[in-house]
């Protein structure tokens, strides 16, 4: 700490010889499972001590992540990480095995884990390749914190996902797509310290009547919205993917465009899916396949923002000087969706009328941070208008022109026909629109 160091990794010191004897006599192979959490608690203790504000439910500004644990290292830890995994796809201490064990943790009260993207070890495989590095990065944007490997052991140099073109960009858009989703992780994460739900739940947890659900390994809930299926095999370019019942489901992935120059998601058309049912998803190298349930509104970043701290820097964005909020609506069949934040920031749409389409998307910010609310909202038809506060919102040729805009300082809109999406740009002042489509029967 006196180095100016915020975190570490605790990694290796949570072993005991069996015939060493501790300060009250027992012996290391007694001690053998107490002593991590005793190892723990005595760091957490001390990091506690340094809070500004000792009632504060935020951890303090240091933090480590630990590889082992016993009964109690939920109280004492804050986050991690799966050990030492192989370089490859064996179910046994691979990939895959990283996953089962991430979602093990999480039932079992560990709300954030994370593995060695890429792996530690390739004594019995060879090193990992780029289809592996890539698969893995796609799980770590999708787990509890998000973290590469570049060391390890094994025969051979180690490539990494940095050494080509490809992967770096790869690497890249995984990662923005991460940072982009902060608001809805960070919400996940105070859910995760209120109640205890992992970030990372097994379907028991959330469909425990569905026993098609409960048996999959390789699939799960990110926070309580989104339905992620990362692909744990090589050489497969599709995959297949359960949709839990008493839930309807909207493939995000499969239409999901991603612009290199600014690193920015724009959601397109996708028909919603009852659950109870399996799909196959084209899943490239390009894409996790990913689900949201239908009825949801997902808060998210703007692509800009580089990092979650404050920035030294004058060419790095951070989350504290950017002012915009990004939402992505996906309406339920019936035509309504709602979200929130952990800032109390709620958001809904809604199906007003049935008979003359008329819908109203309304938000109720509690946040000053946000000055800029940009939306994009499935929706089949173009608007004819929207309405704010019985006004006309002014309408612009593109999309870009929606983020940021100085069109019009109350807001504007735009609808992209081959996404099939509307593009909503409203001040934080504006609490409800009104948007007025041709009417389709529902």
């Amino acid at each position: 700490m006196d180095l100016g160091f915020r975190g570490w990794m605790y990694d290796f010191g949570e072993y005991t010889p069996p015939d060493s004897v501790s300060a009250d006599g027992s012996s290391g192979l007694e001690v053998h499972n107490r002593y991590p959490l005793l190892y723990q608690k005595a760091c957490f203790d001390h990091l506690v001590k340094t809070k500004d504000n000792p009632n504060s439910p935020y951890a303090p500004d240091y933090l480590f992540y630990v590889r082992s644990g016993y009964l109690g290292t939920q109280a004492v830890t804050w986050a991690h990480w799966t050990g030492d995994p192989s370089s490859d796809w064996s179910e046994t201490s691979g990939l895959p095995a990283q996953l089962t064990a991430m979602l093990n943790v999480g039932i079992s009260g560990i709300p954030f884990s994370g593995s060695d993207i890429g792996g530690f070890e390739w004594y019995t495989s060879p090193p990992p390749d780029e289809e592996l590095w890539v698969r893995w990065t796609q799980l770590g944007a999708f787990s509890g914190y998000m973290h590469e490997q570049g060391g390890g052991k094994g025969f051979g140099r180690k490539p990494h996902i940095f050494d080509s073109i490809n992967g770096t960009r790869l690497w890249r858009k995984f990662a923005k797509l991460r940072t982009q989703l902060f608001p809805y992780i960070y919400t996940q994460a105070h859910t995760a310290n209120q109640v205890g739900l992992p970030i990372m739940r097994h379907h028991i947890l959330d469909f425990d009547d569905d026993n098609q659900a409960i048996s999959k390994q390789y699939q799960y809930m990110f926070g309580d919205k989104l339905l992620v299926a990362p692909v744990y095999k090589s050489g497969v370019s599709e995959r297949e993917v359960y949709l839990p019942n008493n839930s309807s489901w909207i493939d995000i992935s499969s239409h999901l465009l991603y612009d290199e120059e600014d690193g920015r998601f724009r959601i397109g058309h996708s028909d919603i899916q009852l659950g109870g049912k399996s799909l196959i998803v084209a899943a490239s190298l390009e894409t996790c396949p990913f689900f949201v349930r239908a009825g949801s509104i997902i808060p998210l970043l703007d692509p800009s923002v580089l990092v979650l701290r404050e920035a030294s820097h004058p060419n790095v964005t951070s989350l504290y000087n950017k002012t915009t909020l990004h939402l992505w609506v996906f309406p339920d069949v019936f035509k309504n969706a709602d979200g929130s934040d952990w800032q109390n920031n709620s958001f809904a749409f809604r199906n007003s009328s049935v008979q003359s389409n008329l819908f109203t998307y309304g938000m109720n910010l509690r946040s000053t941070q946000y000055t800029w609310i940009v939306s994009q909202i499935l929706l089949s038809e173009r608007p004819h208008d929207l309405l704010i506060e019985g006004g006309v919102v002014k309408s612009v040729l593109s999309w870009t022109q929606v983020i940021p805009s100085g069109a019009d300082p109350i807001g504007v809109w735009s609808y992209d026909q081959q996404q099939r999406v509307l593009w909503i740009g409203s001040a934080n002042t504006v609490s409800n629109i009104t948007i007025a489509v041709p009417y389709i029967s529902l």
